[in-house]
């Protein structure tokens, strides 16, 4: 159980709600108490559900995982090193200042088409899906454990060989 109120002097309302017995405090960004009201049912709502990834995995940014994929390359000596950032630098074009939680396969497709009406070979545009899909991998391993139920679907595409002319 939870409830919805306002600081002193404050216009909008907080919401509190509890998980494992850790209390949650986060503000609705709203002056509507319904409004309020349906966040923290929502909250409590993704709890039951077993949906709830924490207020860190929700605002969690494409550029800090996508930091800590090159830190990860820098320390295991990893000589794509500068390959991966060439991807990201691609990446970044498309998803930079995007919650990772907000990444969705759809937003993948039209990276995908975008990248390709720019002329760019499947094979690299897999390539930089490639670092994407590590950086998701590595924020569920370190970061956030629970970012690995809102991560979206990688499927290659397909690379077809160039014909011998």
């Amino acid at each position: 159980m939870g409830s919805v109120y306002k600081q002193k002097n404050g216009k909008t309302w907080t919401i509190k709600y509890y998980r494992n017995g850790k209390a949650y405090r986060e503000s609705a960004h709203t002056e509507k108490k319904s409004e309020a009201e349906r966040l923290l049912k929502l909250r409590e709502g993704q709890i039951v559900q077993g949906q709830f990834v924490g207020l860190k995995a929700e605002k969690t940014l494409f550029d800090e995982i996508v930091k800590d994929l090159i830190v990860d390359y820098e320390i295991n000596g990893k000589k794509s090193l500068d390959r991966v950032q060439l991807s990201i630098a691609h990446l970044a074009k498309h998803f930079s200042g995007y919650r990772a939680n907000d990444i969705s396969t759809d937003k993948i497709k039209k990276f995908i088409a975008e990248r390709q009406k720019e002329g760019a070979e499947n094979g690299t545009i897999n390539r930089e899906l490639s670092a994407l899909k590590r950086a998701f991998t590595l924020a569920s391993r370190h970061t956030l454990s629970s970012i690995t139920k809102t991560s979206p679907l990688f499927s290659p595409i397909p690379v077809h060989p160039q014909s011998a002319v």
